[in-house]
């Protein structure tokens, strides 16, 4: 009985180092062809890999392998046709269609690359850079309403995906509705530190802010954050309805802009932790769950961050304030870097984040 057990335990040992073993051949073939590949031999890397596509069948990376190097290599209608191939044999696979449909934006078939990618989507609804290709292709086509609907379904489905964020963003800082630019680059922010389009998000957000909050003298404040859009009033009650953005924030900004003149990083600090006070203490703010910034905020007042937080978000709006405060708060900045490396953000499917629930 010892014997058979020791058998069966050592079969199970011995066929989980196998496949290990041809784990990391596959990985070593795929990782060789793009070596190849990068020094513009595309011939024999795609050679490589079809030849161990065809021998090793069941490993579908070397498939997928194959797919982009044939796009790699400009050759879109075998790529097309490989990428159909494993469609078929394999499970879906989000990098599959995303460059099944980037065939087809080559070839100038942009109607194709759209079905694709819902057939993707409706495959992968949890996949947000499914969602994200889509968008971007609605705007490549000029269809802004249509590309903002995807980005913010991809938003609802995949709520940490940022790329959806950062799109989203951008198209709200270009509207009348700049509040939800503002929210959804904040987001994104959190998600995507410490790059190129964190960078443009933090130059952006600084200038909307400075754009739309328009300080006429020291009395007179005009706050064009939002018109509410995207409200169809037939469809709603329009006596007993809340706005979020006219009804709340918009008249909670006012409040917290009080004895502020302008809007240095410093200034937006300022407003911004008068905001989160207030804006509990609203007499409608029941009327709305509480967005995810709003709680990202208390959270980094709590932690005792938030100015530190507040010259991070906006630092490339103003890059000589940001410089001259972290010079003058140096062990501040360090304990919130050192805090904010550790702190890991995510958002839930059951959190408050995107627009459809705030209409």
């Amino acid at each position: 009985m010892k014997l058979t057990v020791f058998l069966g335990v050592f079969l199970v040992l011995t066929l989980s180092s196998v496949s290990a073993q041809k784990d990391s051949l596959v990985s070593s073939i795929i990782a060789h062809a793009n070596d190849v590949a990068d020094q513009g031999n595309f011939d024999y890397a795609i050679k490589l890999l079809r030849k161990n596509a065809r021998q090793q069948s069941e490993y579908s990376a070397l498939k997928k392998a194959l797919v982009q190097m044939f796009f790699r290599a400009k050759e879109y209608k075998k790529s097309i046709r490989h990428a159909r191939r494993y469609h078929r044999k394999y499970p879906a696979n989000a990098t599959v269609f995303q460059y099944h449909a980037h065939s087809y934006l080559q070839l100038e078939r942009s109607e194709k690359a759209e079905k694709i990618l819902k057939r993707g989507i409706e495959a992968m609804p949890q996949q947000g850079m499914l969602y994200a290709e889509l968008g971007r292709l609605m705007m490549h086509l000029e269809e802004y309403e249509k590309a903002l609907n995807q980005f913010e379904a991809g938003i609802s489905n995949a709520p940490n995906y940022a790329s959806n964020y950062y799109w989203a963003s951008k198209i709200y800082l270009e509207s009348t509705e700049e509040l939800w630019g503002l929210l959804y680059g904040e987001l994104f922010m959190n998600l995507e530190r410490h790059t190129d389009r964190t960078a443009e998000l933090s130059e952006l957000m600084y200038k909307t802010l400075n754009k739309e909050i328009v300080f006429y003298d020291d009395t007179a404040i005009a706050v064009k954050l939002s018109q509410d859009a995207n409200i169809t009033m037939d469809s709603i009650d329009s006596v007993s309805y809340v706005s979020f953005s006219q009804d709340i924030v918009v008249p909670l900004v006012y409040q917290s802009l009080h004895g502020i003149d302008d809007l240095s990083i410093a200034n937006i600090d300022r407003f911004r932790k008068r905001f989160i006070q207030l804006y509990p203490l609203h007499k409608n703010a029941d009327e709305y769950p509480f967005h995810k910034v709003f709680k990202l905020h208390q959270l980094i007042v709590d932690q005792g961050h938030f100015e530190a937080y507040n010259h991070w978000l906006f630092m490339m709006g103003h890059p000589e304030e940001f410089q001259y405060w972290r010079t003058h708060n140096r062990s501040q900045w360090k304990l919130f870097i050192q805090w904010f490396d550790d702190f890991n953000f995510t958002i839930e499917r059951s959190d408050n984040y995107d627009s459809s629930k705030f209409r």
